[in-house]
């Protein structure tokens, strides 16, 4: 891996979330607990981040799309049996640390039951289907050509994945422990990718897991 491999897609991430807080404070100025428009407002605001990333990624982008179709079949064995896998492995890393050490439910997951509630519209289409589109683009298809071996993108990617999603609840270092589950569905989501060699895959899974925990949320369980 050349250096120079490892900060370009460093540097787009920062690019991207930097983007994100320019698009994000003006349409603050609009948000007025109106459950309507809310919703419509922070709609808009996820998919300018998706245009955004397409952006950053359209010479990555070229022929995806059209090389899933011509090998769906394939695609979708391999994705629903890493997914599968990930997702057992999750749910067992999960249920120690929610029972047994924290008692508690991640803080990621405990953000995104609000967001529900504040703006379940909204929710519902970022959850099960923007957002998979831009962390997949940010975290796999990003790092396409950056590691040779398949083990060190697969962790690599994984750990960055899962450090995304508890970096900002790092009040109590034991949600550290977070990292863990989040890393496995990171590494769950590189290998589909991997084996794939195309983001419309894991971006499949992606949606496909969380519109899973949206139905879990939903039902209460």
């Amino acid at each position: 891996m050349k250096t120079e491999k490892f900060y370009t897609p460093i540097i787009k991430i920062l690019a991207f979330f930097g983007s994100n807080l320019l698009v994000i404070i003006p349409f603050s100025f609009f948000l007025k607990k109106n459950l309507v428009l809310d919703n419509i407002l922070m709609i808009i605001i996820n998919i300018i981040m998706v245009f955004i990333a397409f952006l950053l990624f359209k010479d990555k982008l070229k022929n995806q799309f059209q090389d899933f179709q011509k090998h769906w079949k394939k695609n979708l064995k391999i994705i629903f049996k890493y997914w599968f896998i990930g997702l057992l492995l999750m749910m067992i890393v999960n249920l120690i640390i929610n029972v047994f050490i924290l008692k508690n439910i991640a803080p990621n997951e405990e953000a995104n039951r609000n967001i529900i509630e504040q703006y379940p519209v909204y929710a519902i289409l970022s959850i099960a289907l923007l957002t998979p589109i831009t962390e997949e683009l940010l975290f796999r298809l990003n790092f396409k050509d950056t590691f040779k071996k398949k083990s060190t993108f697969v962790l690599t990617t994984g750990i960055l994945f899962g450090l995304m999603h508890v970096i900002a609840s790092l009040e109590n270092p034991l949600y550290l422990l977070y990292l863990i589950p989040y890393s496995i569905l990171g590494f769950t989501f590189g290998l589909i990718f991997y084996d794939t060699k195309n983001v419309t895959s894991s971006i499949i899974a992606h949606s496909l897991h969380n519109s899973i925990s949206l139905l879990i949320i939903f039902l209460g369980i």
